[in-house]
């Protein structure tokens, strides 16, 4: 009588997705919004907003050894933080990328800038990956009520 049940149904369900934790990760992830997340957090609001790198350091030109722009810049920023958006096209170029287990952020400095400002210009900071995983909360247990709840 007990396979005849709710409880059981539940029970074979998440007993077929034990050891493909990672599989699940990429099933509940992988859509627009937390893509565009990812992006919006790594540019408009690390980069943008806050001037900082994927360590919460303030985005630093090692050539010219400075944190803002010249008091000469011809776009008139002069004395600003760096916010690395002077076309938009490095912006443009961020993808997020879900796979099983992991999340890869990949951008196309077009003109040297992780030479300048370090690699950590892609990632997120602690503040932003606890803003992600409230979201990615979200999307697991709309995922797990989808899928493992009996219907």
């Amino acid at each position: 009588m007990f396979n005849q049940t709710a409880l059981y149904e539940y029970a074979v369900r998440l007993i077929a997705f034990k050891g493909k934790e990672n599989t699940v990760f990429r099933l509940a992830l992988d859509n627009r919004t937390i893509k565009d997340l990812i992006v919006f957090l790594n540019t408009k609001k690390q980069l943008g907003q806050d001037h900082v790198d994927s360590l919460g350091r303030e985005l630093f030109n090692r050539i010219n050894d400075r944190t803002t722009y010249s008091l000469f810049d011809r776009k008139k920023r002069g004395g600003k933080p760096y916010e690395l958006k002077d076309t938009g096209k490095y912006w443009a170029s961020y993808k997020a990328r879900v796979g099983n287990g992991f999340i890869v952020i990949d951008a196309d400095p077009t003109e040297d800038l992780t030479e300048m400002f370090g690699e950590e210009i892609e990632g997120l900071t602690d503040e932003s990956l606890q803003e992600l995983i409230l979201q990615a909360h979200e999307y697991f247990v709309q995922w797990y009520t989808r899928f493992l709840l009996p219907q």
